[in-house]
């Protein structure tokens, strides 16, 4: 699988590149630069990875059911105790997880516009000069920076939250049977 979705990665990095050469000059003034090689770079890999993880939409259920199976076999009822924490797991892992994709969408966000006012200081880089613009340009785009930094860093620590949780739970649910 790991090689149909670099396969796939690598067809649609082909195709949105041969599209941005033929973008007509009204049609590229609808997309800035930093847009175009955020969805060669990021928005593409989307894909990969969907490629990666389809398997387990048929074979996550099927493990579910087996371990329930094998639970109930060798300890009896005592396993629904370990499963009732698992299953009060899932909504906090579902609240994370819509958070942590938010900040990661205002982050794209902010990155683009990085991008963006980059690629529109190094395109003026005379006007700039001329105007001795360079440091409250520098600090537009350091602002940005801080704001993009921040929720990387935010959605980091989240993550590692949940992770601890995730490798907790198993002791946990021992615990509990």
């Amino acid at each position: 699988m790991m090689k149909t979705g670099v396969r796939i990665q690598n067809v649609l990095t082909d195709a949105v590149f041969h599209k941005t050469l033929r973008l007509s000059n009204t049609a590229r003034k609808g997309r800035t630069v930093g847009e175009i090689v955020n969805l060669m770079a990021i928005d593409v890999e989307r894909f990969q990875t969907l490629c990666q993880q389809s398997q387990q939409f048929w074979s996550t259920p099927l493990q579910i059911i087996l371990c329930l199976i094998f639970l109930y076999t060798v300890l009896g009822l005592a396993f629904i105790g370990g499963v009732i924490v698992m299953i009060l797991l899932i909504p906090l892992n579902m609240i994370v997880s819509i958070k942590v994709k938010k900040w990661q969408s205002l982050q794209m966000k902010l990155k683009d516009e990085r991008q963006k006012m980059t690629n529109e200081v190094m395109n003026g880089v005379k006007v700039i000069k001329l105007y001795a613009w360079e440091k409250p340009m520098l600090k537009v785009i350091s602002e940005i920076r801080s704001k993009e930094v921040a929720l990387i860093r935010k959605a980091s620590m989240t993550r590692t939250f949940i992770d601890v949780i995730n490798s907790a739970s198993p002791f946990l649910v021992s615990k509990i049977i």
